[in-house]
C-alpha cells in the first residue's frame, strides 16, 4: 500500500505527533508498505527536520500561511491524489480543514488520528474551543476510521462532543502508542543500588514551548507544593526545553522558596528542569 501521514510537525521538533508519525511509517516501510510523510518546511526558528528513515519519503512543503505548528498547505490536494491510505494526525489546522475536500478527490481511506485536545490561554483558547465545536466534527465525519489513545481518553476529549453531532459517525478504535519495549523499560535492582533508599522521583517528559502548554507544567508545579504541605518526600525531573522553560524554572525556585520558608523542617523537595 501506499501510505501518506499527515503531521504539522516532525523530528527534530520535540513533540509526540512528530515522533509518532515517524514511528508509524517506519514499521510501515519496514512491512513492505510505500510510507510517505507530508509536513511543513521548519520555519526558521526550529531546527532543520530530519531525513526520511529507512524507505520513508519525507515531503516538506511551504506553507502558504502559517501561525505557530498551523500551517496552511493547499499543495495536499494534489499531491495526495494518488495514495491508498490517508492517515491524519490531529490536530493538524490549516490542512485537516482541506480533508473533506481530499475525501472527494481521492480513492484513499481516510483515518483521522485523533492525539490530544489542543489548549491554551486567552483568545486562542477560545479559537481552539470554537473549531472543536464547528470544525472538528466536519473532519473526523468524512473519515473511513477514526482513531484515539484509548476509551477513557476520548470521553474526556473535546472529540466525544464532536461525535454527538455526527449524523453517520465512522467507527472509532481505541489504539495505544507503542512502546519499544527493549529501550523503555523498567530498571532492575542490579541497575539502581538500594532501591528502597531512593527517594520518589515525579518525572515529565516533554516540551516546555508554548505550543505544549496544554501539558499543564505550571499546574505539575502548582501541585507539588500540595505534597510539601503532607510532608510527602520526593523529586521531581522535568526533562524537556523551549520558549517557556525559563518561566517554569522561575516558578519552581519561587515554589522552593516558599516552602523552605514555611517549613524549614522539611526537606527533599527539590525541582531539576
Amino acid at each position: 500500500m501506499k501510505i501518506a501521514y499527515l503531521t504539522c510537525v516532525y523530528p527534530p521538533y520535540p513533540g509526540g505527533i512528530g515522533f509518532a508519525a515517524q514511528s508509524m511509517a517506519q514499521e510501515m516501510a519496514k512491512r513492505g508498505h510505500e510510507a510517505h510523510v507530508f509536513t511543513p518546511k521548519a520555519s526558521p526558528h526550529q531546527s532543520k527536520l530530519g531525513a526520511g528513515q529507512a524507505g520513508v519519503s519525507l515531503h516538506e512543503l511551504r506553507p502558504w500561511l502559517r501561525f505557530g505548528n498551523a500551517a496552511f498547505l493547499p499543495q495536499l490536494l494534489w499531491k495526495l491524489r494518488d495514495f491508498d491510505v490517508i492517515h491524519l494526525l490531529y490536530p493538524f489546522y490549516g490542512a485537516a480543514e482541506l480533508l473533506p475536500l481530499i475525501k472527494k478527490i481521492s480513492r484513499a481511506k481516510i483515518i483521522a488520528h485523533h492525539t490530544m485536545d489542543a489548549a491554551a490561554a486567552g483568545f486562542l483558547g477560545r479559537i481552539f474551543a470554537l473549531h472543536a465545536q464547528f470544525i472538528m466534527p466536519r473532519i473526523f465525519n468524512c473519515a473511513d476510521t477514526a482513531i484515539t489513545l484509548s476509551e477513557d481518553f476520548f470521553i474526556a476529549s473535546r472529540l466525544a462532543g464532536a461525535y454527538q453531532n455526527f449524523e453517520n459517525a465512522p467507527p472509532i478504535e481505541f489504539m495505544p502508542h507503542g512502546v519499544d519495549t527493549d529501550l523503555f523499560r523498567p530498571s532492575t535492582e542490579q541497575e539502581i543500588p538500594n532501591p528502597k533508599a531512593q527517594i520518589p522521583i515525579i518525572l515529565f517528559v516533554g516540551g516546555l514551548d508554548s505550543a505544549h502548554y496544554f501539558k499543564g507544567v505550571y499546574v505539575l508545579l502548582a501541585a507539588l507544593r500540595i505534597l510539601q504541605w503532607g510532608g510527602v518526600l520526593f523529586r521531581c525531573l522535568i526533562v524537556g526545553d523551549g520558549n517557556l522553560r525559563e518561566e517554569y524554572e522561575k516558578q519552581a525556585r519561587a515554589e522552593v522558596a516558599f516552602q523552605n520558608s514555611q517549613s524549614p523542617t522539611l526537606r527533599g523537595y527539590r525541582i531539576t528542569i
